[in-house]
């Protein structure tokens, strides 16, 4: 059977006036929790319907020390979990006068009534503190009383100082945390916005760099293209005898000159206005090979003409010119 359920069944026995039976149900429910409230304060009322007051005595006793002990369970496990509070909280506690102590147990109103309870069944039963044992005995007893409970309300107020005061060390100790919390978050915050401004810098840095290698590579293109681009050369002839003895080679220079053609190394030649010289146009591996070849035209291997040779890279060109400009010297 459940607690519940003889709960249920001990106040329908109350309720028919089987108070023993209805006892017996409430006292196996307190027997197994101290702490059911309902269930105790049903045997309570019960054993003083039957004036049973050392069993009432007896369960208000074994309740309390219930609570007592609950009341330290509690006290352990917030001191284990709030140690710095607890620290704090002791040291407020001894200046007040107080022990280390961090308790609610009196200030529990379950068990200020319990305690009240205690002390009235006391007086009822002979022999125990405040029963009836003559008018000096009941004065002395109710000075007992009232001492007792002068001391229960010094310890209760000594109690709720030392509860306040755990509970100013824990809001101290929260408001510091949570400072703390804010630092940590504003120097978290700070740290990415620096790291951020960083990949910002590097970001830019590398763009930065990486237009400097572009514009490197292109340069290096531009000159190596420029390095593989032949160079052209205008060559000079200034006659030295008078053009009857030119016109006698005349022959053997075209001749020179076909044969040139066929390698495709000229382009372009004639005569100057006025006529004192030729000029033709060749393309050559570099300008020593093209002197030398200029040195083998029959006018100047002769002695009747002499060569300037100037060399020049073009940088644009007709399409028909840079189609021969392309084609390999032979």
């Amino acid at each position: 059977m459940s607690s519940k359920e003889r709960l249920a069944d001990g106040m329908r026995l109350e309720k028919s006036g089987k108070l023993e039976a209805a006892a017996a149900l409430y006292r196996k429910i307190v027997d197994k929790d101290p702490l059911s409230q309902e269930a105790v304060g049903r045997l309570l009322v019960v054993y003083r319907k039957l004036k049973s007051y050392r069993e009432e005595l007896a369960v208000i006793n074994r309740v309390l020390a219930a609570y007592q002990e609950q009341d330290k369970d509690r006290q352990r496990k917030w001191v284990r979990e709030h140690s710095k509070a607890a620290a704090a909280g002791t040291a407020v506690f001894q200046q007040l006068g107080g022990g280390a102590s961090v308790s609610s147990f009196a200030a529990d109103p379950v068990v200020g009534t319990l305690v009240r309870r205690k002390e009235v069944v006391e007086r009822r039963i002979p022999g125990k503190k405040g029963g009836e044992r003559g008018g000096k005995a009941k004065a002395g007893q109710r000075k007992g009383g009232a001492e007792d409970r002068k001391t229960a309300r010094e310890r209760m107020n000594q109690e709720n100082r030392e509860r306040r005061g755990a509970e100013m060390a824990a809001r101290k100790e929260e408001k510091a945390r949570r400072r703390e919390e804010a630092a940590r978050r504003k120097e978290e915050t700070a740290r990415r916005k620096a790291e951020a401004a960083q990949r910002k810098v590097e970001a830019a840095q590398r763009k930065v760099e990486a237009a400097e290698k572009k514009a490197m590579e292109a340069d290096a293109r531009k000159a190596e293209q420029e390095e593989r681009r032949p160079s052209l050369f205008v060559i000079t002839l200034s006659y030295r005898v008078p053009l009857k003895k030119i016109d006698a080679a005349m022959a053997a220079h075209v001749a020179f000159l076909n044969k040139q053609y066929k390698k495709g190394t000229l382009m372009a030649s004639g005569r100057q206005v006025p006529r004192v010289g030729g000029i033709v146009v060749a393309k050559g591996k570099d300008r020593g090979a093209v002197e030398r070849m200029m040195q083998a035209d029959p006018l100047v291997k002769k002695g009747l003409a002499t060569i300037e040779v100037v060399e020049f890279k073009p940088s644009r060109t007709a399409k028909e010119l840079a189609r021969w400009v392309a084609r390999t010297v032979r």
